[in-house]
């Protein structure tokens, strides 16, 4: 866990991201996407709660859904 204060209230482990969408918009429109707020869908505890945030960094790589283009083991 981090240890730096501006980010450390905000970690939360133990948790699942099952859904991230575009708050009251869909793919279709795009008027002000950049402005308007990401909300998450996240397991904890068997619950699954709704977060807003102003950004989301997607590290979580391609180990249950690799691309099937590089998976041809050329």
């Amino acid at each position: 866990m981090s240890n730096l204060s501006e980010i450390k209230e905000q970690i939360i482990l133990h948790a699942k991201v099952v859904g991230v969408a575009k708050k009251a918009h869909d793919k279709l429109k795009t008027g002000k996407r950049d402005t308007i707020p990401f909300q998450l869908y996240v397991e904890m505890n068997g619950d699954t709660t709704v977060i807003e945030a102003k950004a989301v960094i997607d590290s979580s790589g391609t180990w249950t859904n690799p691309n099937p283009i590089l998976s041809n083991g050329i």
